[in-house]
């Protein structure tokens, strides 16, 4: 904040506040000070500077995603929704997905961005199984700039493969004449045309 204090009739003096909200006595909230300052050759004033102090937070529409059976190659698509609670700008990242487990499985797009205040967005959340597998489960943390607190969304399906059965299992064609059209086949004994 800048505020201008009279020096004389027509004059004036620019002067910057600074405010440090990293000290560990700044809590959050509503935060009033009152600061006295004394002009040389002038009166004294007093200057109140006022500020709500906010931990950037997001929430999420729901906690958990389940996706059911997918089969193995195809892929399922839910949505999540986040949205900003508070006054001031919430930068948001997913974890990177762990190269190792079930983590792959799952694609957050976007998978980070920034939230004006009571802003709201739409994420598409993809399940992809790689294999057939009862469970795939991952546990995926929503961090967000400034905030120690992390929120997390439990994603699980699982993944099948079709069963493929022929019946009957074996197909006998019996005795097959090479090179002859299969109209002609079993059409008596009369030698081919030459």
């Amino acid at each position: 904040q800048t505020c201008a204090l009279p020096i004389s009739d027509f004059e004036v003096l620019d002067m910057a506040l600074s405010f440090n909200t990293s000290l560990p006595c700044v809590s959050n909230g509503p935060v009033d000070v009152t600061v006295p300052m004394t002009l040389k050759g002038g009166p004294q004033c007093l200057v109140t500077m006022r500020a709500n102090v906010q931990t950037p937070e997001v929430t999420v529409s729901s906690n958990e995603l389940l996706f059911g059976e997918v089969q193995v190659g195809h892929m399922k698509v839910m949505h999540v929704q986040l949205m900003n609670p508070k006054d001031v700008p919430c930068e948001w990242a997913v974890r990177k997905p762990n190269s190792k487990g079930d983590d792959l499985a799952f694609k957050w797009i976007p998978d980070h961005g920034t939230l004006q205040p009571g802003e709201r967005l739409n994420v598409r959340v993809e399940f992809t199984p790689k294999g057939p597998k009862p469970t795939y489960a991952s546990n995926v943390p929503i961090r967000v700039a400034h905030n120690s607190r992390t929120v997390g969304v439990a994603c699980r399906g699982a993944g099948h493969s079709l069963g493929i059965r022929l019946d009957p299992p074996l197909l006998d064609c019996g005795a097959v004449l090479p090179l002859v059209p299969p109209s002609e086949e079993g059409g008596g004994d009369a030698p081919p045309e030459r």
